[in-house]
C-alpha cells in the first residue's frame, strides 16, 4: 500500500541526546475530540515528555476491541481488526514524517492499519503493523472504518496520497508505562498496557522517535 510511511516525530538522532519519561494524564481528552469518540475512551492517558517537556499525549480506548487473530506474516497485532479506534493523540508540536510531510500541532485518532504484503515498502519496516492518524475534526465516531476511505481521511493531514502513521514495534517484558530505546539508528518507543474487550491487557509498544531504515 503505497499510503503508509513511518512517522518521525522528531529527527532520528535526537532519540540520543535527550531523555524521554512517561508520565500518568489525569484529564480525559480534550473537547476538540467528537463526543461519540470521547464516550469509548478512557476518562485518563498518558503524556510522554521529551527532556521534560510535554511532547505527546495519548489517550486509548477504555477496552479495545478485538478479534480471534489468524497469523499473518509481519503482523504482531492482528488481534485488532484493521480500520478499529484505538485511542487519540495530542500532538504539542509539529512532527515530520519519512516523506517530509509535516504533522502539525493538535488533536489526532488513531486507527489500526496493516501495510499489504505486496512488495511496496518492501524491508522498510521489520513488520506491518500501524496506526493511522486523522484529524479528530475527520473522523467523528469510533466505529470500524475500510482501509480504503481511512487512509484517505488520514491523507487530509497534508494534502497527498500518503497518510500519516505511528509504527508499532514489538512489545517487551517490563514494568508499564515507560519509554525505552532500541535500534540502529536509535528508535524512542512509548509502552503501556490497555485492556482489551475481554478485559485482558493488551501491550501496546508506539514509535515516538526515530525510523526503522533509511
Amino acid at each position: 500500500m503505497s499510503g503508509l510511511g513511518l512517522l518521525l516525530p522528531f529527527s532520528p538522532s535526537a532519540a540520543r541526546s535527550r531523555e524521554d519519561t512517561v508520565e500518568a494524564l489525569k484529564d480525559p481528552a480534550p473537547a476538540g475530540v467528537a463526543e461519540a469518540v470521547r464516550a469509548v475512551l478512557a476518562p485518563s492517558g498518558y503524556r510522554v515528555l521529551a527532556a521534560g517537556k510535554p511532547s505527546l499525549d495519548f489517550w486509548f480506548r477504555g477496552a479495545l476491541r478485538t478479534a480471534e487473530s489468524k497469523p499473518q506474516k509481519g503482523v504482531r497485532y492482528g488481534m485488532l481488526p484493521v480500520g478499529a479506534l484505538v485511542g487519540v493523540v495530542r500532538v504539542h508540536e509539529g512532527i515530520v514524517d519519512f516523506r517530509a510531510q509535516k504533522v502539525a500541532a493538535g488533536l489526532y485518532t488513531m486507527r489500526y492499519a496493516v501495510q499489504p504484503d505486496d512488495g511496496d515498502h518492501q524491508e522498510m519496516t521489520e513488520a506491518r503493523d500501524f496506526l493511522l492518524l486523522s484529524r479528530t475534526a475527520d473522523d467523528l465516531r469510533p466505529d470500524p472504518m475500510e482501509p480504503k476511505p481511512l487512509i484517505q481521511q488520514s491523507a487530509r493531514l497534508n494534502g497527498r496520497k500518503h497518510p500519516g502513521v505511528l509504527f508499532l514495534a514489538a512489545g517487551e517484558e517490563g514494568p508499564l508505562p515507560r519509554i525505552r530505546t532500541r535500534g540502529e539508528p536509535a528508535q524512542e518507543v512509548f509502552e503501556a498496557e490497555i485492556p482489551d474487550s475481554g478485559g485482558k491487557p493488551l501491550r501496546l509498544a508506539i514509535v515516538v522517535v526515530g525510523k526503522y531504515k533509511e
